[in-house]
């Protein structure tokens, strides 16, 4: 062999065995956003670390799947033991040769776990994709994916989030929030999850909303479709109202002549202190405005200052009331409505 095949085959090897460490990493830790941002910004460097990589992945792809042929007793066995087949079995053999070996060796290997990523409550992330995919993540928001050059598909737990897919139609990208299942067809779409109720608004592009039982709904851009346990309702928007409605990805919360217990359920979600109303004529009122989403100290502000309302603080909670003389000035135009 030549020097300069050396050379190559060097680095050939160097490629490889960094794009075994990020498989090694996806799959058998704890994989954080930081590390697909790692990810993505090496497979952007050079083709050639796209084509190492792909092909490795493709490689633990066809184990996962020959896993589902093992007995559940055997599965489960290798979950417990899973911390000891780690990292050093895996540094001495090489992933590579691992997954070769297995695939011809054994079909009981364990199956990948889909990865998992949360947010705290006020708390916002970004997951990026290989694909050139990703999901932004609101206020006490968990989400599992998993991501392979067979399957793109995240489960959406709990809370909201907005998606920008990179459209590849032999691969579908599919959201899955309760019993409803969001296909991309090249898509960019929030999804609010809540106990009951789910809201997906499209911006950009198309997909199709399925459920068993129900018809598929296909939205355009505008369209947003609200869903229950029992109907099911697609209204549209216009650009302006969908931008009002993903403000948060920016820090904000925008309000237009929005009822104040309308508004306090959106606050609330981003403070772990939560505003309370308990008289019916401070409920009613109105507010507009762009409030920091980080700032419950601004919003508490803007209640006393504009709306003169009194804010109390009650345990964890934060009662919302009329001024002792505002309630009386109340009192004292139904006396003399009702003469």
């Amino acid at each position: 062999m030549t020097e300069p095949d050396r050379s190559l085959a060097k680095s050939r090897d160097a490629i490889e065995a960094r794009a075994a460490d990020f498989l090694q990493r996806r799959y058998l830790m704890r994989w954080t956003a930081g590390d697909q941002a790692e990810l993505d910004d090496w497979l952007d460097e050079d083709t050639a670390h796209r084509v190492a990589f792909l092909r490795l992945e493709a490689g633990a792809a066809s184990v996962a799947r020959l896993s589902d042929l093992g007995p559940p007793w055997f599965n489960r066995m290798l979950e417990r033991w899973r911390l000891r087949l780690q990292a050093p079995f895996l540094a001495a053999a090489g992933f590579a040769g691992i997954v070769a070996a297995a695939y011809v060796a054994s079909p009981y290997l364990l199956m990948p776990a889909d990865r998992a990523f949360t947010t705290d409550v006020g708390g916002r992330a970004v997951i990026k994709f290989g694909d050139r995919s990703e999901v932004e993540l609101n206020t006490d928001t968990a989400v599992r994916y998993r991501m392979t050059t067979a399957e793109r598909t995240v489960w959406l737990d709990r809370g909201e989030a907005w998606f920008h897919v990179a459209h590849d139609a032999a691969h579908p990208f599919t959201v899955i929030a309760g019993n409803r299942r969001i296909t991309d067809l090249g898509t960019e779409f929030l999804v609010r999850r809540g106990s009951k109720n789910l809201e997906v608004a499209l911006l950009k592009g198309r997909a199709a909303v399925s459920a068993e039982g129900a018809q598929t709904a296909m939205l355009a851009p505008g369209d947003e479709l609200f869903a229950t346990p029992f109907a099911t309702a697609l209204t549209h928007k216009s650009q302006q109202e969908l931008a009002d409605e993903t403000a948060w990805r920016k820090g904000f919360l925008l309000f237009h002549r929005t009822k104040l217990v309308d508004a306090i359920g959106e606050v609330n979600r981003y403070s772990k202190a939560k505003l309370v109303i308990r008289d019916p004529v401070v409920a009613n009122m109105t507010i507009g405005g762009a409030f920091e989403t980080d700032s419950l100290a601004g919003f508490l502000e803007a209640m006393q200052s504009v709306l003169k309302l009194n804010v109390a603080y009650s345990g964890t909670d934060i009662v919302l009331s009329r001024a002792p003389n505002e309630q009386k000035h109340t009192r004292t135009e139904k006396e003399t409505h009702s003469r």
